[in-house]
């Protein structure tokens, strides 16, 4: 599998390369409210005529939205050798995804991602999907983008809270593979040229390991760590006071890094590493009896699971995790007692 990422200073140039070189018959950009107003006019008219919009957020990752994108398509008359630009963050790149993979049996699409979170880990990988109920991500398919447009001028659009929320990916894939990484994150000021290096880094190692496990049969399991629980934890609050994605992976990092410990995996050391790092960076909620109660309930549903077994992705040390981990029901209310005894 090539790899499909450009780092770019020109996202219309870098379009207009794909266009050359892919042939394509047209073109339609999906973007939100936000991205509509902040970040199209960064991008030539010549691929901004047959815009779809939907609204932002977590709740737009539906089947009826999905109906929405597909009838603007079949109205722009896209065909089987169209092209379908997705301008935004995860949900943009994760719905759009998703509609073109559909679409006629299947058309393609390029990622323009405007969010760190998009830029380091959502738009990168082939993962694309919509949420099902109260499950994340529940309906998708696996479908590499042509291309992924990697530029950090977006990032001038953003608020903190949502650099931050990108940041808890960007720890994770510290810990998953780079130990060295992991010494540099510390959330401050960062020059335009911190934040290319830095993006630069995060992708390339999420990018190395979907080349070698595309399907996530082993290898690609890795980037789930924080996101068993950590997924559960976002849904929970979905309709009253939803988290932002990489703030609950980020609780979710040290609930799993308290797992690890508990199963002589993970040092103390390193336990403390994890969780005053990420402490120093996000505001972190303790988790409610009844969200306890919630996450016990549905882990069940969680991909990774095998033959009812609940298996997570846990650090051996900063650096390395293991996959196919079993942990019972028993150690996870464990590790949640612990993680809120932290925050107390």
């Amino acid at each position: 599998m090539n790899d499909n990422l450009i780092f770019s200073n020109s996202v219309s140039i870098s379009l207009k390369h794909l266009f050359e070189k892919g042939e394509f018959s047209a073109s339609a950009i999906l973007v939100d409210e936000n991205t509509e107003k902040n970040c199209l006019h960064l991008l030539s008219d010549r691929f901004t005529k047959n815009i779809i919009k939907i609204p932002s957020g977590e709740s737009s990752k539906t089947i009826s939205h999905c109906e929405m994108i597909w009838e603007k398509m079949t109205e722009f008359k896209l065909d089987r050798d169209s092209l379908l630009i997705n301008l935004g963050g995860g949900v943009i790149c994760d719905i759009g995804g998703f509609c073109a993979s559909t679409f006629k049996r299947g058309i393609r699409f390029a990622n323009v991602p405007t969010t760190l979170l998009a830029m380091t880990d959502a738009a990168i990988g082939g993962k694309t999907g919509i949420n099902f109920g109260k499950y994340k991500n529940h309906i998708g398919a696996f479908n590499i983008a042509e291309a992924v447009i990697i530029n950090p001028v977006f990032l001038e659009t953003l608020e903190t809270r949502q650099l931050r929320s990108g940041y808890g990916e960007v720890l994770k894939h510290a810990i998953i593979a780079d130990a060295e990484l992991w010494e540099q994150l510390h959330f401050s000021e960062k020059t335009r040229e911190d934040w290319e290096q830095l993006i630069e880094g995060s992708a390339k190692i999420k990018s190395a390991i979907v080349n070698r496990d595309y399907k996530e049969e082993g290898l690609r399991k890795k980037l789930n760590f924080g996101h068993s629980i950590g997924h559960l934890l976002e849904s929970y609050q979905f309709n009253d006071d939803p988290k932002f994605h990489g703030e609950a992976i980020a609780e979710g990092m040290i609930i799993e890094s308290f797992l690890a410990y508990q199963m002589y995996l993970l040092s103390e050391k390193e336990l403390g590493s994890i969780c005053n790092r990420i402490s120093a960076i996000f505001e972190l909620n303790a988790v409610s009896d009844d969200c306890q109660k919630y996450v016990l309930e549905n882990l069940n549903q969680d991909k990774k699971n095998k033959s009812n077994k609940n298996l997570f992705v846990l650090p051996k040390k900063i650096g390395e995790v293991l996959i196919d981990q079993e942990v019972k029901l028993d150690d996870i209310k464990m590790a949640i007692s612990n993680y809120n005894d932290f925050l107390s």
